[in-house]
């Protein structure tokens, strides 16, 4: 093989080298824009029903004017 056709291989040799990275980078470029993140539950709950956490009331329901105070005090 004479010093041509070396440099002749190295070129094409470079040129797949140069097309398979292309390609990886596009193949991650896609995934990336997929990546699924996951929702805090807060989130999840907030989308499940359009109510934060910070006003969702666990448990029962204050009914008298004393719970309710007691409710807002431990706030």
């Amino acid at each position: 093989m004479n010093s041509l056709d070396e440099q002749q291989q190295l070129i094409l040799t470079q040129g797949e080298s140069n097309r398979r990275l292309a390609q990886m980078v596009a193949t991650l470029d896609h995934q990336r824009d997929y990546v699924l993140t996951s929702f805090s539950v807060e989130e999840r709950l907030r989308q499940a029903d359009g109510q934060s956490l910070a006003t969702r009331i666990f448990g029962h329901r204050p009914k008298s004017p004393e719970e309710v105070a007691s409710g807002q005090a431990l706030r």
